[in-house]
Parts: C-alpha cells; structure tokens; sequence
C-alpha cells in the first residue's frame, strides 16, 4: 500500500531527526495523499519530464500542489550543487 509505506518512510526521517541528524528521502510518492502521510518538512521536486519504468505509478502521479523547490531537467546538476551548499550552511 503506497500510503501506508509513506507513512513509515516518514516516521523512520523523524527518528533520525529525533536523534539529531539530517533525513533525506528520495522516493516516489506519485498522489497527494500519499505526500501528506509522509509529512516531509521540505519538498523537491525532481520536474524532469521523464516519464518512471512503472506503469502503475506513471498512471497515478499527480504533480504536487505545494513544493518548496522545484528542479527542471535542465537545470538539475546547477540547483543540486546549490541545495547541497544550502542544507550545510543550515
């Protein structure tokens, strides 16, 4: 189940922030419902145009209404470097 598994992607990033560290989750999570059990506190969106191997989800996604940063294709390696410098600097 895509939520249930969102939700304890999210859970295990609040342990690993409870315990003083960074959490970083590269996942899909194709729907709205399922972004909201993960509960991220910062969201990427990796916009590359490229359609995922699995039909199922490609038939599902739904682009997400509120991202906090947005990454185009072409501009992915530029804004990578950036976030990186950014989140140490943090």
């Amino acid at each position: 189940d895509r939520i249930e598994q969102a939700r304890r992607m999210g859970w295990r990033c609040e342990q690993v922030v409870k315990a003083g560290h960074f959490a970083v989750a590269d996942f899909v999570c194709p729907t709205n419902e399922t972004r909201a059990a993960f509960g991220a506190t910062y969201t990427i969106y990796m916009n590359t145009g490229q359609p995922t191997p699995y039909e199922d989800t490609q038939a599902l996604f739904v682009p997400p209404k509120h991202v906090d940063f947005e990454v185009r294709e072409q501009d992915a390696e530029k804004y990578a470097k950036l976030i990186a410098a950014q989140l140490i600097r943090s």
